[in-house]
């Protein structure tokens, strides 16, 4: 039997249409968990140029600004000045601008020294129960 229009009318209405396959959620690449903190950072650049600014995100691999650096520093060395809110000193890595025109914030820790590796480690871990008893 041949089906009429109104038969396939009622089964088109009847079943939804397939959906599409789920995205594959994306890897997340980095080595380190990122912390939101706000921390105090001074820039230190080749051409010895400073920019002070803010974290907006740290991680043992690395930082993000909280505002762009005010001047073209593409794939660049750099000195990384952190101060944690209330610590008197400041931790010093070497590291490497990964700024581009989409995201000009990404600093990358090059040849971190241990010790200085565990210090930020014990910021980021303080600092974050701090804001975590706060909330």
């Amino acid at each position: 039997k041949v089906a009429d229009c109104q038969d396939l009318t009622q089964i088109e209405a009847a079943a939804p249409p397939p959906l599409p396959p789920a995205p594959m959620p994306k890897e997340d690449r980095r080595k380190h968990t990122r912390a939101e903190l706000r921390l105090k950072v001074v820039v230190l650049t080749q051409d010895k140029r400073t920019f002070r600014s803010y974290t907006k995100d740290v991680s043992l691999g690395g930082l993000m600004l909280e505002s762009p650096l005010p001047w073209p520093v593409p794939a660049q060395a750099c000195e990384i000045f952190i101060a944690a809110p209330g610590e008197l000193e400041a931790i010093q890595f070497s590291a490497k601008i990964l700024s581009n025109s989409q995201n000009p914030l990404r600093i990358e820790f090059q040849e971190c020294d241990e010790a200085f590796l565990n210090k930020l480690n014990q910021w980021i871990i303080k600092t974050t129960q701090k804001i975590n008893k706060a909330a």
